[in-house]
């Protein structure tokens, strides 16, 4: 193998490793720092009650075990 292909693949080997992630990382670690259950008022509409019920349901499924 000539010199210089050796060194691209040593070269190649040496900074693949370099993309790898020592800690993992989920959508749901961040967003449940970014977002909380919300609170619904007398003057809210039935609608939109039952999208902050649903909301709420998926924020307790992810995020309350954390």
């Amino acid at each position: 193998m000539p010199a210089l292909k050796r060194l691209w693949l040593l070269a190649a080997l040496l900074v693949l490793p370099a993309c790898k992630t020592t800690t993992p990382t989920s959508v749901t670690d961040t967003s449940c720092l970014a977002y909380e259950p919300i609170r619904y008022s007398r003057t809210d509409t039935e609608e939109t009650r039952r999208q902050i019920i649903e909301h709420n349901a998926v924020w307790d499924a992810l995020c309350k075990t954390q």
